[in-house]
């Protein structure tokens, strides 16, 4: 599994660390030249390469768009590329962006290009090898450990999703540092979800609540209403399912609110 996967990796802690400072960045690609882990590791590569072993990352970016690649070159990175490639340079990185990937969408000028070579193919690799080693989370396992997450935080964590795993990580050291202390409870087992797919759904709403308010936050009014019409759809469908709705009965609700603050 992911959480054996992760495990295994005991005996390089560091590449552990890693993973971590990883999960709790934006889910994207980075530039390994970016990555300033020095307090956390002594050997940067070969933690990601571990990391890669175990399926927890991935550093093929083979099946990415030219779109994509090109964001994440920096405004020298592009202007010297478009250079060597004889392509228009001045202008923001949106209008050099623009105009490298117009040359790379047309046909290939044999006069350009040593035979065999088309400009399209020469364009992608001189992006990849411009931005050199690059790392992003495999998408399965992330799911795994923020589910786990999700479990583990809920229901008292409020904040935005982006920022759970850095919430929980501030809050696991400080505890560890002496700075916080948690008391004593008696817990008690209940029934959260009768289902695998009920705790899906829950991370779905979970999901979809945390991308409106990231919508609000930046003032992306249409879609944030994008989001709303998705949450309206995707509750009209969870009502018209009979297994369903009774869990909507206030005697219900009102119970499961007791369990949840203690009360029941």
């Amino acid at each position: 599994s992911h959480i054996e996967a992760f495990n295994n990796l005991l005996y390089r802690n560091s590449a552990q660390r890693i993973y971590c400072r990883l999960l709790s960045r934006k889910f994207d690609w980075i530039r390994v030249s970016t990555m300033k882990y020095d307090n956390v590791t002594k050997d940067l590569i070969g933690d990601i390469e571990a990391l890669e072993n175990h399926g927890l990352v991935t550093t093929d970016l083979t099946h990415e768009k030219i779109d994509d690649l090109c964001t994440y070159l920096t405004l020298p990175d592009l202007k010297n590329l478009c250079q060597s490639l004889n392509i228009n340079h001045i202008g923001t990185k949106a209008h050099i962006v623009e105009n490298l990937i117009k040359r790379y969408k047309q046909k290939p000028i044999s006069s350009y290009f040593s035979q065999g070579e088309s400009s399209n193919r020469l364009i992608r690799d001189k992006v990849i090898s411009t931005l050199g080693s690059c790392v992003k989370l495999a998408e399965e396992p992330r799911k795994t450990i923020f589910r786990c997450l999700l479990l583990f935080s809920y229901p008292h964590y409020r904040g935005l999703e982006k920022d759970r795993f850095k919430t929980q990580l501030e809050l696991l050291k400080a505890f560890h540092d002496g700075e916080v202390r948690f008391h004593d409870y008696k817990v008690a087992q209940i029934d959260l979800f009768r289902t695998r797919e009920d705790f899906l759904q829950y991370e779905e709403a979970i999901l979809l609540k945390s991308n409106l308010y990231e919508m609000i936050e930046v003032k992306s009014w249409d879609e944030a209403v994008n989001f709303i019409l998705t949450a309206i759809e995707k509750y009209n469908e969870f009502v018209r399912q009979d297994d369903k709705i009774s869990l909507l009965h206030p005697k219900i609700l009102l119970n499961n609110l007791k369990i949840l603050t203690g009360d029941g």
